[in-house]
């Protein structure tokens, strides 16, 4: 007889079990995602998109919500397709739940803490018209502004409206919610 396969065994599904956990995983970062790869790309289109979302207040409570709604679904998909979509499947899988869940709050940990401060900072040293600072140079002033935004996530917008004021030549963010703003004294106040 030839070496053939009989049609009832089971076939090897590491590789289908890989791409499909990198769905699931990837699935409730994916628009972290693209809003990173647009921030990164340095699409303003992308700002101006997002602006009226992330100018309400409560967005980043909403955004949580949101989030945590499609990690609790791709854990249920999850759960479903290896056939454990009960408690005792629950407490089987419970590590990999953890790590999930884990997961999602840390790289959003990570995003709000470092990645937006980053970022912001950088696009700020972008738009700075490349005038360089002289340190002592008369006529500037620097303020501490304390500017009441949600998280991190908002600083952009902030640097936006400030780098619109003539006479400002440099900012900088410092968490949670401080702006250094190095301005002309005799072109604003």
């Amino acid at each position: 007889m030839e070496n053939k396969r009989s049609c009832c065994e089971v076939k090897d599904k590491k590789t289908t079990v890989f791409w499909s956990g990198l769905v699931y995983g990837l699935l409730p970062h994916s628009f972290c995602l693209i809003f990173l790869i647009l921030s990164i790309g340095g699409s303003t289109a992308a700002t101006a998109f997002f602006r009226n979302w992330l100018l309400m207040p409560a967005f980043f409570l909403y955004w949580w919500i949101f989030l945590f709604g499609l990690v609790v679904l791709s854990a249920l998909v999850y759960l479903y397709r290896i056939r454990k979509l009960s408690w005792l499947g629950i407490k089987e899988k419970k590590g990999y739940l953890l790590t999930l869940f884990a997961a999602v709050v840390g790289i959003n940990l990570l995003l709000y803490l470092v990645v937006f401060p980053l970022l912001t900072n950088l696009k700020a040293l972008r738009l700075s018209k490349g005038e360089v600072m002289v340190s002592g140079q008369t006529g500037l002033v620097t303020k501490i502004l304390k500017v009441e935004i949600p998280c991190s996530g908002h600083a952009p917008l902030v640097v936006d409206e400030l780098q619109r004021i003539e006479g400002v030549r440099e900012i900088r963010f410092r968490l949670p919610n401080f702006f250094e703003v190095s301005f002309d004294s005799s072109q604003t106040s």
